[in-house]
């Protein structure tokens, strides 16, 4: 039995069938919003990586004299525990807004929409100054007049 060929907006469609659809004009003001998580992302990952150095740097000395470094790893840990809870509520945000963060590394944002009355997906991936459409045909930028956001 052959299956049809799945639409490359196949993981969207069941994640995206209960949230709200943002048309173009929405999605365009989200960036301001999505620029605004993405950066504080990117510095919640700067210290997360900064304090796990500390972290490997304190165990390594406790291995050689365990004295006193029993409050800076609880200290460490206690921050990174933070770090992670700020890291969750950007995310959780994200999702309340009915937007998926599709990728890391650049960040990559993934807006459920309605375009020519059709379901797509509007792409914004950090850096960029546009949103680009994914839709049953693939990627398609959006016109210059309408994808810039300032």
């Amino acid at each position: 039995i052959r299956r049809p060929p799945r639409s490359p907006l196949f993981p969207y469609t069941t994640l995206f069938r209960s949230m709200e659809r943002y048309t173009s004009s929405q999605a365009h003001q989200m960036l301001t919003l999505l620029g605004s998580v993405a950066r504080e992302i990117r510095e919640l990952r700067e210290l997360r990586r900064e304090l796990r150095g500390l972290l490997d740097d304190i165990e390594q000395a406790d291995r050689i004299s365990p004295e006193g470094f029993t409050e800076a790893r609880l200290d460490i840990q206690t921050r990174l525990a933070e770090v992670s809870e700020a890291n969750r509520r950007c995310l959780h945000e994200l999702f309340r807004l009915g937007v998926y963060l599709h990728g890391t590394q650049p960040l990559v944002f993934h807006i459920p929409g309605l375009s020519r009355n059709r379901n797509v997906v509007f792409v914004w991936m950090e850096g960029q100054d546009t949103l680009q459409i994914l839709g049953p045909l693939g990627p398609e930028p959006l016109s210059r007049e309408s994808g810039r956001t300032r």
